[in-house]
């Protein structure tokens, strides 16, 4: 009896285990099920959200830009302008890289700094408008500049929008020079020059690469080389310090843009020993960058025996922006012999201002020329210089010096503390030492600006 009784506890036993596992197995296989119906949904909902608040945060398209041109050429500058609603926080612009595109940002003085392409340049507030300088390096060529602007607003929103500028580049055309005064232009000719290595010591079978210069910034013109001489019997140009005055005496003038951006229309000035000596020429055809024009003036026959000077100056007009404004100009002398000796009487001495750069914010340059139109030496005398300087300074002559009848002489006096709108006298021969049959035309002044 005791062992049936112990027989149905142990089969109770095992069927209550059994149907334990069972409903395990049955939860475990519900719960699947409601993982697989619900948890994609979850977290569907969960991405959705973010996205819904990433949203608030990504760029709307919308935003309209307008702009004065949508061509222009290259080394022109363009305008952009977005919307003007109050409460913008600030606006960033970018533009896409492009071969031989470069894109310089002006600031409100008229600064210009190159920004780098596919890269952020972050504007201020309250700002809803740009200029900038497009430059195509290419000769004859073009360059879409894609540009995108981003502004944001004080509810933490923003718009975006785009703008494409084409740019285009082409060969500067030949120089007009004005023929109303005695000096002609009677050869002129544009040269870019590579720069080329060269090996020190010759190499068998050696083959020099040839670079092509980069240039950077504003654009900057220099006079290269003044260059006197005198054009023979076949036209052409021959180089030479001295000159009979019974030749047609001449002066070759290289003038280059060693800067990086187009320099537009400008003007050459030179001072000459002849006709009227004055020459300003008409606007000359923009020297892109590392592009340079080589001007020959012709200045006709010096009838006297002398030594005279050339002063030349490029951007005369002063109307291009340049990063460097104290190589504008340069100076030669050239020698005339076999002429008359008419210059009869006593010494004669003249002072002419050339010209006053304005090198930084407190220093300045003025040179100046000297010369004796009378018939004897002038020896032992000096000049004196009254400066617009804080203190009015006034400059001495440390040394004498003697001028030949028909003889120049230029000077270069350099000073700070400069004051823009007063003028700077120049006085040759002050103490009086040389008997002169003029002392009219001792001094000469002029503002600086």
């Amino acid at each position: 009896m005791e062992n049936n009784t112990d027989n149905r506890s142990f089969f109770a036993t095992v069927l209550l285990r059994i149907a334990y596992i069972v409903g395990i197995l049955l939860a475990i296989l519900i719960l699947s099920i409601g993982i697989s119906k619900y948890v994609p949904t979850f977290f569907s909902y969960i991405s959705n959200s973010f996205s819904s608040i990433s949203d608030i945060w990504k760029p709307r398209e919308g935003l309209v830009i307008s702009s004065s041109s949508d061509s222009i050429k290259s080394g022109e500058s363009i305008r952009l302008i977005w919307s003007d609603e109050v409460d913008s926080t600030g606006a960033s612009i970018a533009f896409t890289c492009a071969d031989d595109l470069t894109v310089m940002y002006v600031g409100a003085n008229g600064s210009k700094f190159p920004i780098e392409c596919g890269k952020e340049f972050k504007l201020g507030a309250d700002v809803h408008s740009a200029s900038f300088v497009l430059t195509v390096e290419t000769t004859n060529g073009f360059a879409d500049a894609e540009f995108s602007i981003v502004e944001t607003y004080s509810d933490q929103t923003s718009k975006r929008g785009s703008k494409t500028i084409t740019v285009t580049s082409s060969v500067a055309t030949a120089p007009v020079v004005s023929t109303t005064t005695t000096p002609t232009l009677v050869e002129e000719k544009l040269v870019v020059k590579p720069i080329v290595a060269k090996p020190s010591k010759p190499a068998t079978q050696y083959v020099a690469p040839v670079y092509t210069p980069v240039y950077y910034g504003p654009a900057d013109l220099a006079v290269i080389s003044v260059k006197p001489g005198y054009v023979n019997s076949f036209g052409q140009f021959v180089q030479s310090t001295t000159v009979r005055s019974s030749q047609v005496s001449a002066v070759q003038i290289t003038v280059g843009n060693s800067g990086g951006t187009p320099t537009g229309y400008w003007k050459l000035s030179a001072t000459l020993p002849s006709g009227n000596g004055e020459f300003n020429s008409l606007p000359l055809a923009p020297l892109g960058p590392g592009a340079s024009g080589v001007f020959t003036l012709q200045m006709g026959q010096i009838a006297q025996t002398g030594n005279y000077s050339i002063v030349v100056r490029a951007d005369s007009n002063n109307v291009v922006s340049e990063f460097n404004e104290k190589n504008n100009d340069s100076h030669a002398m050239i020698n005339v012999t076999g002429g008359s000796s008419a210059m009869t009487g006593k010494a004669d001495l003249s002072v002419r201002i050339a010209s006053i750069d304005v090198l930084s914010n407190d220093r300045a340059e003025v040179k100046f020329e000297i010369k004796n139109t009378g018939g004897k030496s002038a020896n032992n005398w000096g000049f004196q210089a009254n400066l617009p300087t804080d203190d009015n300074d006034n400059y001495k002559s440390e040394s004498t010096y003697d001028l030949a009848p028909g003889a120049t002489t230029v000077f270069t006096l350099k000073f700070n503390n400069v004051k823009d709108g007063d003028d700077i006298e120049i006085e040759v021969d002050p103490t009086d030492k040389i008997d002169e049959s003029n002392e009219s035309n001792n001094s000469d002044s002029e503002e600086v600006r």
